[in-house]
């Protein structure tokens, strides 16, 4: 409960359209039987009432993020997101759940390919921050 609640203390929980999660590579997924951010986030869901919807998909198996250096996360997570369907983000404000934030990448990469669908705003929610890696690379590349 104590995220729902600190989730509706920082945003306005009534403009959020709909809940996605960074999702894992299938096989990631077979391998260890559940998605961690998408349990997270359709816990979101049920707390606040808004949606989960399945937004993205992971199009490309890359390597796994805390195995690599600062410069090396960049580029590995280029290209590997794709969105399920624009029609379901297309004009939306989109809360996307992921476990852990350490330097941002991974929430950026996924954050730019749903404002190249058309998302409106895209608010970012973790369970856990790396503390003295923040990340500010996230840019909207539509109006």
């Amino acid at each position: 409960f104590y995220i729902a609640e600190a989730l509706k203390e920082n945003i306005d929980i009534s403009k959020i359209d709909c809940i996605g999660s960074v999702p894992l590579h299938l096989s990631r997924k077979r391998e260890r039987g559940f998605n961690q951010s998408e349990t997270f986030a359709r816990e979101i869901a049920k707390l606040t009432g808004v949606p989960y919807v399945e937004l993205l998909k992971k199009v490309k198996k890359n390597k796994i993020q805390h195995e690599l250096s600062l410069a090396e996360r960049t580029e590995n997570v280029k290209g590997v997101y794709d969105v399920v369907d624009e029609a379901l983000i297309a004009g939306k404000t989109v809360l996307l759940c992921d476990d852990i934030l350490t330097t941002g990448n991974t929430m950026g990469e996924c954050a730019n390919v749903l404002f190249n669908a058309g998302a409106k705003e895209v608010v970012g929610a973790t369970i856990a921050r790396v503390r003295d890696k923040i990340y500010t690379g996230a840019t909207k590349t539509n109006t």
